[in-house]
């Protein structure tokens, strides 16, 4: 079963690439051709620092995706030295860590009225 739901990033000659990826755990993965989900708004090199703001559905209904929820969720970051060969990720090659990220909705009111939500996490 999958337990992990992944969106990858990078940006290369100023394009950004992305891929929604789902797995069994975070060293095994596979690109999710069911649908994609993850959209890249905008995204950056500079001085060796990627940035890219994504938005994604809290539910996209997609079976390869876990629902984002309120609450606090078990984030698992990567980030690499180097962009990614021949679109093939190495987690190996990786810094892996988790973070607590407490992820609270807006209130009825304003969540009434809105698409999605921005989630930010600086790291």
């Amino acid at each position: 079963s999958m337990s992990v739901d992944i969106g990858i990033g990078w940006v290369d000659s100023g394009r950004i690439h992305f891929q929604d990826r789902y797995g069994v755990n975070i060293s095994t993965t596979s690109i999710d051709n069911t649908t994609f989900d993850w959209f890249p708004l905008n995204g950056k090199e500079k001085r060796g620092w990627t940035a890219i703001q994504i938005k994604r559905k809290l539910d996209t209904c997609d079976p390869m995706d876990i629902p984002i929820r309120s609450g606090t969720q078990i984030i698992v970051y990567a980030y690499a030295r180097n962009d990614p060969e021949n679109n093939q990720i190495n987690f190996y090659d990786s810094k892996i860590g988790t973070r607590a990220l407490p992820l609270r909705p807006p209130d009825e009111e304003k969540f009434n009225g809105l698409d999605y939500i921005d989630y930010n996490m600086t790291n």
